[in-house]
């Protein structure tokens, strides 16, 4: 039998190239006004990975899609989970049309402030 572990987090740097666990390495946050990035360092040379980035409208976004989450558990007619669906379907389309500038943000944010955080 092999010593190798395979881990299902387990990256490849892209500066480095050396392989490191995600959950070894740890998430951690930054927040600068309404920014909020979550992110994990490469422990060996230390480069930043952008794991998520919010600001207030999709905190907000957040919030209400947990909402509709857990209403759509509770209720009782097909008819109000058809609405509830319809509702929660919107609101991922809205988080999803702001992912990709969210992400940009949070990368140049991270890339600024790179050996101070």
């Amino acid at each position: 039998m092999s010593d190798l572990i395979i881990r299902m987090d387990a990256v490849k740097c892209n500066e480095c190239g050396r392989i490191f666990s995600v959950r070894e390495a740890g998430l951690q946050g930054y927040a600068e006004g309404e920014l909020h990035v979550r992110f994990f360092a490469c422990p060996h040379c230390g480069r930043l990975y952008n794991a998520g980035t919010t600001d207030g409208v999709q905190r907000e976004l957040l919030k209400e899609r947990g909402m509709l989450a857990r209403q759509l558990q509770r209720t009782k007619t097909e008819d109000a989970a058809a609405r509830l669906s319809k509702l929660w379907s919107e609101t991922e389309e809205k988080m999803e049309a702001r992912r990709a500038e969210l992400t940009e943000r949070g990368d140049r944010l991270l890339s600024a402030r790179r050996g101070r955080i």
